[in-house]
């Protein structure tokens, strides 16, 4: 499970008890999907982009309120599993095959994301030492091959124009780096600090500041704001997983903290849809929609450089986030026998051999698509409906039909994503959404400690 928030947090004051959930959830949200809200919003145009932004943060922050919801109701009838994530509410659902199933697609797709992270954390690094220094250094293995022999290892530095022999392996000093502070930001929030987020809350305003300035002087031209974009559905996917951070939920809302929980959630959620606004609009105004580290170093402007600094630096208070979480789900459901640190290695291990392969890109692009939407929106949500909507307090009737809705509406939409992707047919598509929208979900099936029902 994901490391709770330290004791220490929020015993200063009540007023401040939600800033360590709400910085979480935001170095959470800041991950390599933030570089393409500029195509985004010249996808879908300013006000497409608005709109697409607003509606899933504001379906992020639901989802986000009910996983406290679910994670304070397990805790406080000591189901198996506790309400550290979302399988554990599923084995008292569905019992242990379900908690199972969902146990393995949340640890994978935390996986995705961390290796995803990391990736972008290496080619940061890489990127600012070849521009700083004209070199690549690191240590290389290749592969035995018929055209180079048998197997060769080299440690040093090589100019950073001479392409990598093939097949090879590297650790490049970007790796070695990013390794290092993240491993310290875990041995760090593993004591209860929160410095690492506050840190990576810092250098993500600031790099997102100098981003937003490179774009605007960057603009490709003066042209008029288009309020409604070429295809702003194929913005959709861009925009809602950029907002997939529901997993890192629960864990927040233990030991009595629900409440503070469910306020930073929606702290962060509205404090990066925001950014995500600015950014869209930049680049439905003509900004350069496929910015990278490398266009911002070759400016050689100090201040772009500082960016991709400061951006490197924010992308490393998620990794902890992520590793600690896949190595909670796998211990506590998957393998109990297993090493602590098992999804950790393999994730590693999988951005060091592949951080340079656009396979293996592609490989992460799907997993994501298949897995984020499904864990993140509509898991939580299928859980609030099928426990009974626990705690909804005033208004419950009409947040019971909301909740049943998007549940339903997810479900449809995320099946409908996947199977378009994967090039069916249209009238297949709309099977597949009926379907979806109107398969029954049950409702009010767990179990409690006196043998009751919640309804």
């Amino acid at each position: 499970m994901l490391a709770p928030a330290s004791s220490k947090v929020g015993t200063a004051g009540i007023g401040r008890d939600w800033l360590h959930p709400a910085l979480v959830l935001i170095n959470t949200l800041n991950g390599p999907g933030f570089v393409v809200l500029a195509e985004a919003g010249r996808q879908a145009g300013a006000g497409g982009a608005v709109v697409l932004v607003a509606a899933f943060a504001a379906l992020a922050a639901f989802a986000s309120r009910r996983a406290c919801a679910i994670a304070r109701e397990a805790e406080a009838h000591k189901v198996e599993g506790g309400g550290g994530d979302l399988a554990g509410p599923c084995r008292a659902l569905y019992g242990e095959r379900g908690a199972q199933v969902a146990a393995a697609a949340c640890a994978t797709a935390l996986l995705t994301c961390a290796v995803a992270q990391i990736i972008l954390c290496v080619q940061l690094a890489d990127a600012l030492e070849e521009a700083l220094t004209g070199k690549r250094c690191g240590f290389v293995v290749r592969a035995p091959s018929l055209e180079h022999g048998g197997t060769y290892l080299y440690a040093g530095c090589r100019p950073a124009s001479e392409p990598l022999p093939t097949p090879a392996l590297e650790a490049s000093l970007g790796v070695v780096v990013t390794l290092c502070f993240a491993r310290l930001a875990r041995r760090m929030e593993r004591t209860g600090s929160s410095k690492p987020q506050i840190v990576g809350f810092a250098c993500f305003c600031l790099g997102a500041w100098r981003w937003a300035s490179y774009l605007h002087r960057e603009t490709i031209s003066a042209r008029a704001v288009a309020w409604l974009g070429p295809d702003p559905l194929k913005a959709a996917p861009a925009v809602c997983f950029n907002f997939a951070c529901v997993l890192a939920v629960p864990p927040l809302a233990l030991r009595g903290r629900s409440d503070p929980a469910a306020r930073g959630a929606s702290a962060g959620i509205g404090f990066m849809a925001l950014v995500y606004v600015v950014m869209a609009l930049l680049g439905a105004r003509g900004a350069p929609t496929a910015p990278s580290a490398d266009a911002l170093l070759a400016t050689g402007h100090p201040g772009d450089v500082l960016a991709v600094l400061f951006l490197f630096v924010s992308q490393l208070a998620a990794i902890p986030t992520y590793l600690a979480g896949a190595d909670g789900l796998v211990k506590a459901h998957l393998a109990p026998r297993a090493a602590a640190s098992l999804a950790s290695v393999t994730a590693w291990g999988l951005a060091v051999a592949a951080h340079e392969s656009e396979l293996f890109a592609a490989l992460v692009d799907w997993t994501s698509l298949l897995l984020l939407g499904f864990t993140n929106f509509s898991l939580p949500l299928v859980l609030d409906v099928t426990w009974g909507h626990p705690m909804s307090g005033t208004g419950s009737a009409s947040l019971r039909r909301l909740s049943r809705a998007l549940a339903s509406l997810t479900l449809a939409g995320f099946a409908t994503l996947v199977f378009r992707e994967a090039g069916a047919p249209w009238y297949v598509l709309a099977a597949i959404a009926g379907a979806a929208v109107g398969s029954p979900l049950p409702s009010g099936r767990v179990r409690r400690d006196s043998g009751e029902t919640e309804v």
